[in-house]
This record gives C-alpha cells, structure tokens and sequence, in this order.
C-alpha cells in the first residue's frame, strides 16, 4: 500500500488522518494507465480535428475549382452556341451564293445561245 496525501478524506479507503490516506497500488497503476490513455486519446483527437480542418479545407478547394471549371464550360458552350450559329448563317449565304451562279450560268448560256442565233440572222440576212 501506498500512503498520498489528500485533500479529501472521502476520497480515501482508510481515514488515518486528515492530510494522508491509504490507496492500493493496483488502483495507482489503473489510474495512471487511464491518465495515460486519456492523454493519448486527447492527442488522437486533436490530431482527427486538424486532419478534418484539412479535409474541409480540400473540398471548400475543390467545390470552387468545380464551380469554376462549370463557368469555363459554360462560357464555351455559349461560345460554341454562337460559332453554330454564326456557320449557319454562312452556310445559309453559301446556298444562296450557289443558287445565284446557277441562275446567272443559264443567263449566261441564254444569252451565248441568244448572240450566236442574232449573229446567225445576220449573217444570212447579209448573204
């Protein structure tokens, strides 16, 4: 047995006096065992909530850097919406450029077949 002296005589098994008290050692040995495994638990704790800061921090990070890269393609599907739309428009003034040289060939082959019988004509008319 070990003799500490104590504050509290209730807290002791043996009231001898009122400054000391007797306490086994086994109950010593498990209280220090407990401090101790309070300790470590204390430090595990501390280092989970540093570790969760962390976490926390990273995907604060990383939802930002998600938000951003939903703007970037936002602003290239606008991009894009617009190049489209812009290719149609030319496409649109090709197709009418095309239509406009078919319509001006047979003008074109009209007037050739026109001048040629018109030169014809005057040729016999001359003879």
């Amino acid at each position: 047995m070990l003799c500490l002296a104590v504050s509290s005589p209730a807290l002791s098994q043996t009231n001898l006096s009122d400054s000391t008290c007797c306490v086994p050692c086994t109950a010593i040995r498990n209280a220090l065992i407990l401090k101790k495994d309070h300790q470590l638990l204390k430090a595990e704790i501390g280092v989970t909530r540093d570790s969760l800061n962390l976490i926390t921090k990273q995907s604060v990070q990383k939802d930002s850097i998600i938000i951003d890269q939903k703007h970037i393609i936002l602003e290239k599907d606008t991009i894009i919406t617009n190049k489209n739309k812009v290719i149609e428009t030319k496409d649109e003034h090709i197709s009418d450029l095309n239509h406009n040289i078919k319509v001006f060939k047979k003008q074109r082959n009209i007037s050739y077949i026109t001048s040629g019988g018109i030169f014809i004509l005057t040729l016999l008319l001359l003879l």
